[in-house]
């Protein structure tokens, strides 16, 4: 998101809490907060990358990276951030550019752990089964192959099960096989 309060009322909305389109960032920051601080909720930020400043990086900070370091992890709220190497990368020049000092972030770092470049075909074929398990082996194969070639990776599960749900219904059937999995696979256009 591009400004304060739009994060702040993303973060509102995802941890149920009402958020009127009036509301200002900081009435909103202070109810996310609270609501943080004082309830069992850990909180996941899928593309960390986007919290570090994205224009006029000379002059900011990283003002998300610090609300989080101050009002959640410091308050004992469980954080967890899911990154591509882009965050480093932001980091490293945020810190040349700024002057910021990334100790105190690293610090409070509990764990790190990446992640590897492929899956295993076992892993591969236990998303597809979690994402179509009504279909048989061999449309599980050919998700699993079409994840290794495309790249959407994983996505590109997700995408060919959902489209052969919908050629399927547009064909007035009620479940999916081999055929439909292979035609929502040719018809993508790979990538």
């Amino acid at each position: 998101v591009g400004d304060e309060r739009a994060l702040f009322r993303a973060l509102a909305q995802g941890v149920g809490l009402g958020c009127s389109l009036s509301m200002k960032a900081q009435q909103l920051r202070e109810r996310v907060e609270a609501t943080l601080q004082d309830g069992d909720i850990m909180l996941v930020l899928d593309e960390a990358h986007y919290l570090w400043p994205l224009a006029n990086i000379r002059d900011t900070w990283p003002t998300r990276l610090n609300w989080i370091l101050t009002a959640l992890v410091n308050h004992g709220v469980p954080v967890a951030m899911i990154t591509t190497p882009q965050f480093w990368q932001r980091q490293k020049l945020i810190e040349s550019k700024t002057g910021w000092a990334s100790e105190q972030f690293i610090g409070r770092l509990a764990h790190f752990q990446q992640l590897p470049e492929a899956l295993a075909d076992d892993d591969l074929e236990a998303v597809a089964r979690g994402v179509a398990p009504d279909v048989d082996a061999k449309s599980v194969k050919a998700l699993v192959a079409y994840a290794k070639l495309s790249r959407k990776y994983l996505s590109g599960i997700d995408f060919a099960v959902r489209r052969a749900r919908f050629i399927a219904k547009a064909a007035g059937r009620d479940g999916i096989g081999f055929a439909e999995i292979r035609e929502a696979i040719q018809g993508s256009g790979l990538p």
